[in-house]
């Protein structure tokens, strides 16, 4: 599996795209990378289009040049679209990448066939301090927030542990949280599907319920002993709640008269 380079102006973006048919976007969570939607991409590349953007400052995408936002990277994938030729799409977003989704919902409201997101934090965010971001900081926010599947299986751990700690620290310390508390997500009009993990402890499921009930067109899913990365703990759910979402809620344009 190889990725291409899509410039988008100010940016060259790693971006993963084949397959064909309805198309799906995959946005990675922090100090994420497109690969980890692995098991999504092989599971869907002979069905639908898939496309799995590394985005600014991550993996082997261009290092930022000013701080990150959330709507800067939602305009990222917005212009990775346009650059592809894609007018709509669902959106599928981990964490940070399910945030992301929700401002392209927002800023980009007919780009929008739906949303699925996994273990996203909630929005408006209260502005905390953060600590001072280390590989040692790194490493134990995401060993925390391994789920026990990850952690039973050697190779798979380490290999995510890495592939985390490969993140620039500078796009971590850049990331301004800012505008998330400007965006309304009452204002999503697009069908949502929430996943949250039983387990998880950096986006609980009590607080993934709060973010659905706010939602206007949004569900409630939630992963029995599953922590914070549902698509890789949990890959044949996960699809399968993917699946039943599409062809719950087809696309926009095959529903007009």
């Amino acid at each position: 599996m190889e990725a291409k380079i899509v410039d988008i102006g100010d940016a060259q973006l790693s971006v993963y795209d084949a397959g064909s048919g309805e198309d799906i976007v995959f946005l990675h969570g922090n100090a994420g990378r497109w690969q980890h939607w692995e098991p999504q991409l092989r599971a869907f590349s002979h069905r639908f289009r898939c496309i799995a953007i590394d985005q600014r400052g991550f993996g082997a995408s261009s290092s930022l040049t000013s701080p990150n936002s959330l709507s800067r990277l939602a305009d990222d994938a917005a212009q990775v679209c346009q650059v592809l030729g894609v007018d709509h799409s669902y959106f599928v977003g981990l964490s940070m990448g399910g945030a992301v989704a929700q401002a392209i919902a927002l800023r980009y409201p007919n780009l929008v066939d739906g949303l699925v997101l996994a273990c996203p934090p909630l929005i408006p965010l209260k502005l905390v301090e953060l600590p001072q971001i280390t590989a040692e900081y790194i490493r134990n926010n995401v060993i925390a927030n391994f789920g026990p599947k990850i952690k039973q299986q050697p190779q798979l751990f380490e290999r995510l542990l890495k592939e985390h700690l490969e993140t620039r620290i500078e796009t971590l310390q850049n990331f301004s949280t800012h505008d998330f508390l400007q965006m309304d997500v009452t204002g999503i009009h697009a069908p949502v599907q929430v996943i949250a993990g039983e387990l998880d402890t950096t986006a609980p499921p009590a607080t993934l319920k709060q973010l659905a009930q706010k939602i206007p067109n949004a569900t409630y899913l939630e992963f029995a002993e599953t922590g914070h990365y549902p698509n890789i703990e949990q890959p044949e759910a996960f699809n399968a709640a993917i699946v039943h979402f599409i062809a719950e809620h087809p696309p926009r344009h095959s529903q007009l008269p």
